[in-house]
Formats: structure tokens, C-alpha cells, sequence
């Protein structure tokens, strides 16, 4: 559970009174749009069953079956049941929604109230029977009945839960009377054993339903293995166990068919000398970014608008972008979206031809599909020189490799890459060794980690306006707080989603040693929530640090960012997966 809070200045305050569920979706129901999406082409559909039981799965396949049936055998009277809603929310759901299918950011899609299987609404309690009564008190006492006009039928077997005042309420239904119907609804007297907190109008719900429950089970009650305990056979056996020398002996012959720098010796210790001067990159998310961080120099700029790329805009700033290279003698590297939709690909393919023929031509790529625009630029067309961004979650030689691969039959240059976030010094290091067998010393080529800032943990296709209407003013800085305390920071991404980031950011200024010695040569900073003075001091100090680690050694190294310790910039910070699990 989530709280939502703002931030303008120095003041927070609550956009929610309690703790919500802002991150939970709604179930999946693809029945409204079943003749759709069969028309689309589709000839296979996912029921997801992980985390649910054999009579959920057994429902919804039978449903989805029924369906699947009604629109080929007669899709002119194709239409859903109520009856098989019931079925489908009864058995579990959150709620029920059309996901994306019928609109790009539907508000509906988060259920933030509750999480977890609701059950139907059966109706409301409409009278209660005391055990005691007099002409004062009229009736008092313990309940001994309820009546409740319910949608449903309502059985002996099934379970209902009451939301009442002080809290919801179970009833396990053994003693029921059907004593009428008006208007379509069922009345219906429950016999209680007692209980003092239901009141009038209290919403009833059913959490189980033991006729759909027993529907359910014949469904694989026939089965031969139903009465039979299922085993599962974990003893180790040489046909059904893939040993860790042969994985280590594939990767060995991988290796042994490599490039041009191949060394055969890729079982010796890596030499922990840290050699060659390793660079600093920063992400900047402004002009005014741009401008003041060109004092502290960083060894690589990244220009993280883009939106501006998806726009088009990013046209009307060839001009400093040019001065700006100019001056550096580098490539600013423009930052593409890492999410983008096939409505929006053609005009940026179009937007990234343009730039090239401009002559801004670095870039960093997080998305395939962008990925497969620079690597078809056409014979004509002047070669982009790409940065591989840590979307791709690269964290293994072989994901490494189909890069090299993918890009060395194009006209694309290809000069570095951010490795993923997830994994620690020791498997950088292995991983860094292996490719340098594979392609010898790498010079040029930034072998990178994100050292400082605030990572982004997740993307939501969910408009953040959805969640409260002021979040539509730039000005405000919108987090969600968990209930430990921990505050994540949230913000809008080009296409419109939800990103949600580390509650704490990232820093490795007291450990580039370490870093340095697993072989990585580029530390990104991002400078995302940051105002352009903090950042240039932030990428002036790591570049000082830096400086006397290659120059003066660890001692020094040490001592002066022992001194860094109670700078507030380097304060409440987080380490990342860089050192879990590592000695």
C-alpha cells in the first residue's frame, strides 16, 4: 500500500487520506472485446494462472472456450452472459477491466480502494432480528438473524463477507431461508450465531460460492490423476540435470569462437591493476543542465529529452547542439524513448534521418524497434554511432555479444554500453573479461555503470493525472510513500506513462575503486531531480575523486573522500546491487 504525496518547495503534503493500492491494476476480462481481437489475426490467447487456483483456471478456460465457440460458430449473435461475469468476478478477481484494449491510458485500470479478490456484491442488509425486544428498547441484544436483498442466489456452503463500520465480517452460510423475491433480487433471513456490528445498509459480498466451486471441480474430476497425489521426481539424474561445467564448458567454446583480441587463457586471474583513464557521463535533463555542466567536465554528455526527439522539437535546438560539439570536441549523445508504439515510429524514424543528415549523429538506444531504425539506415544516409542503454538489462556476455553482432553487419558504430543495474562487481568483472576475449582491450568503447542518482524501478502505462488531476502542473513533484516510509519520486515519461524511481538515489563515489577494478571505465550520473548547480558540483567532485584515485592511489583516495562524508549531496544513499553477495 501507497500513500500520494506532493511536493512544491519545501512543503509535503497528503494527496490521500489512508493508504492505497496505487499500483494495482485491475484483472484483465477480454470477453467484451473477444470478436476484435480474433479479427485482429490473434489465433492463441493467455490465460494466466500463476498465483491462482485449479478451480480459477478451470472457470475461465471454460468460459473463454464457450466464447471462442459462440463467435465462430455464430458471430452475429455473439454476446456475454451476466451469469459468466458473475462467474469469472466470483471466483477471483480484483475487478474487472478492458486493460488497454479499448483505450491508451484508462483511468479506470487502477483499483486503489482494494486489492485482492472482492468476491460479487449480493446487496445490502435491509432488516436485523435481536434476541431480546421490549417497548422501551424496542429489540436489543445479540443478533440472531439478518436479512439481506440480494443480485444472487445465496446457498448453504457459501461463504459471505459483511463490510461493516468496525471492519468486514465473514459469515460461513449454514442455516439460510429464502423468504421472498421483489424486483428481481432474492430475500433471503441468515441465521447467526451470535454478533453485535452489523447495522443496517451494510454492503454484502460473496467470497465464495460453493456451487461455482463444485462446477469447477468436475471440470478435472474425471481426470485420471485427479484422485491420485501428483509426484514430482527431484532426484538428480545425468538426463535431467544441466551440470554447471557444461554451462562454463558452452560458454567456453563461445568464447574459443571469438574475435579478433581472443586470448585462450580465459581462466586466468584478471590482473586488479586498474588501467587507463576512465571517464565520467552525465545525463541532463535541460538547457540550463547543459549549459552549467559543461563547466565541471564530464567526458560524455547525454541529452535525456526525449520527448523533444518524439516530437520533433529537438529540430529547433541544432543550432546549440552543434555549437555545443563544437566547443567540447564531443558528441553530445541524444537519448531516445525507451518505450514507443508503432503509431509513433515512422515520424521518429523520420526525426533520427534528419538529425543524422545534420550531423548529430551519437545516440543512446534502449528500445529494439529504435534500435532496428539506426541499424537499416540506408546506404545514403550518414552512420549513427550508438550507446546502449540499460533497458536492455544486459548482464551476461551473451546479451553483450548480440549487440557486437547485431550492429557489425551495419554502417552503425557502436561505442558503449550500460550494463544492468541488477548485477554486482564480481559478475561485471566476469563479464567485462569475457568480452574482452572476445574483442581484446576495447579502447574507445565505455564499458558503463549508473553510479549516481535515482534509477528508474518501474513504467506504468497510467497517465499520473489519473491519479490526482494536479499532477498535471510541472511544478509539482509527486512521490509515492510506502508504509515503511520510503518515498519513491514519480514523473511523466514522453509517451505519457507513469516511471516511478528508486527511493533513494544511487552513489559510488566512496566506492570507484572497486568499481574501477572490476573493469568498468564510465560512471554515469544522472541528473534527474537535480538542480543544474548540484549536478555540476555532484560530476566536479566524482571527476576530483577520480583524479586522485588514477593519480595519488586508494590511500589518498580515501582521505579525500572521507572528507565527502557529510557533504548533503552524498548523504541517504544507496549502493545498489553493485556489492550484494560480494566480499
Amino acid at each position: 500500500k501507497f500513500s500520494l504525496i506532493v511536493n512544491v518547495g519545501d512543503a509535503f503534503s497528503y494527496l490521500t487520506d489512508a493508504l492505497s493500492y496505487l499500483l494495482s491494476k485491475s484483472d484483465l476480462c477480454s470477453l467484451s472485446v473477444l470478436p476484435e481481437i480474433i479479427k485482429t489475426g490473434v489465433r492463441a490467447l493467455k490465460i494466466e494462472g500463476r498465483m491462482k487456483s485449479p478451480e480459477y483456471v478451470a472457470i475461465v478456460i471454460k468460459i473463454y472456450r464457450k466464447y471462442i465457440d459462440l463467435y465462430y460458430n455464430d458471430p452475429g449473435n455473439y454476446r456475454v452472459e451476466e451469469s459468466d461475469i458473475y462467474k469469472l468476478t466470483q471466483i477471483f478477481s480484483r475487478k474487472l477491466g478492458d486493460g488497454y484494449y479499448k483505450d491508451r491510458f484508462p483511468g479506470e485500470i487502477i483499483t486503489a480502494a482494494k486489492s485482492g479478490s472482492i468476491g460479487n456484491l449480493m446487496g445490502r442488509i435491509y432488516k436485523i432480528d435481536f434476541s431480546k425486544s421490549s417497548k422501551r428498547k424496542k429489540e436489543y441484544g445479540a443478533i440472531e438473524s439478518i436479512h439481506i436483498k440480494s443480485r444472487w442466489p445465496i446457498r448453504r456452503g457459501d461463504i459471505l463477507e459483511v463490510w461493516t463500520k468496525k471492519g468486514n465480517k465473514k459469515i460461513n452460510i449454514d442455516n439460510i431461508r429464502l423468504t421472498g423475491k421483489t424486483n428481481g433480487k432474492y430475500l433471503y433471513r441468515i441465521n447467526l450465531a451470535g454478533g453485535r456490528d452489523f447495522s443496517l445498509k451494510d454492503r454484502v459480498f460473496k467470497s465464495f460460492d460453493s456451487k461455482l466451486d463444485e462446477e469447477a471441480r468436475t471440470a478435472f474430476k474425471s481426470a485420471a490423476v485427479y484422485s491420485k497425489d501428483l509426484k514430482v521426481d527431484r532426484s538428480k539424474k545425468e538426463d535431467n540435470i544441466l551440470s554447471g561445467g557444461t554451462i562454463n564448458n558452452y560458454l567456453q567454446r563461445f568464447l574459443e569462437g571469438g574475435g579478433p583480441g581472443l586470448k585462450k587463457d580465459i581462466t586466468g586471474k584478471q590482473n586488479k591493476h586498474i588501467s587507463g583513464k576512465p571517464s565520467i557521463t552525465v545525463n541532463v535533463y535541460s538547457i540550463h543542465q547543459l549549459k552549467k555542466i559543461l563547466e565541471a567536465g564530464p567526458s560524455g554528455i547525454v541529452y535525456c529529452c526525449p520527448g523533444q526527439v518524439l516530437d520533433g522539437s529537438i529540430m529547433e535546438m541544432l543550432a546549440d547542439l552543434k555549437s555545443y560539439n563544437r566547443e567540447t570536441g564531443k558528441n553530445i549523445i541524444i537519448d531516445t524513448p525507451h518505450i514507443i508504439y508503432d503509431s509513433e515510429l515512422k515520424d521518429l524514424e523520420n526525426i533520427i534521418k534528419r538529425l543524422l543528415e545534420e550531423g548529430i549523429s551519437s545516440y543512446r538506444v534502449s528500445n529494439p524497434g529504435i534500435l532496428e531504425i539506426f541499424r537499416n539506415t540506408g546506404p545514403s544516409g550518414k552512420a549513427a554511432n550508438l550507446f546502449i542503454g540499460s533497458s536492455f538489462n544486459t548482464s551476461n556476455t551473451l546479451s553483450a555479444e548480440f549487440f557486437f553482432d547485431l550492429l557489425k553487419s551495419s554502417q552503425t558504430g557502436f561505442s558503449g554500453l550500460e550494463f544492468s543495474p541488477e548485477i554486482n562487481t564480481a559478475e561485471i568483472k566476469t563479464l567485462i573479461k569475457n568480452l574482452k576475449n572476445l574483442h581484446g582491450e576495447m579502447k574507445g568503447f565505455a564499458l558503463s555503470v549508473f553510479g549516481h542518482g535515482f534509477h528508474r524501478v518501474m513504467t506504468a502505462r497510467y497517465n499520473i493525472s489519473h491519479y490526482d488531476k494536479r499532477l498535471k502542473n510541472n511544478g509539482i513533484n509527486a512521490y509515492i510513500e510506502d508504509q515503511k516510509g520510503y518515498r519513491f519520486p514519480m514523473d511523466s515519461s514522453e509517451t505519457g506513462n507513469t516511471i516511478i524511481y528508486n527511493s533513494k538515489k544511487i552513489c559510488t563515489i566512496f566506492d570507484m575503486d572497486s568499481i574501477l577494478e572490476s573493469g568498468i571505465n564510465n560512471i554515469i550520473i544522472d541528473g534527474k531531480f537535480m538542480e543544474p548547480d548540484e549536478l555540476s558540483k555532484v560530476v566536479g567532485l566524482y571527476g576530483k575523486a577520480m583524479s586522485v584515485l588514477l593519480e595519488k592511489g586508494r590511500k589518498e583516495y580515501k582521505r579525500f573522500t572521507y572528507q565527502l562524508e557529510d557533504e548533503k549531496l552524498f548523504k541517504d544513499y544507496s549502493r545498489g546491487h553493485l556489492f550484494r553477495g560480494v566480499d
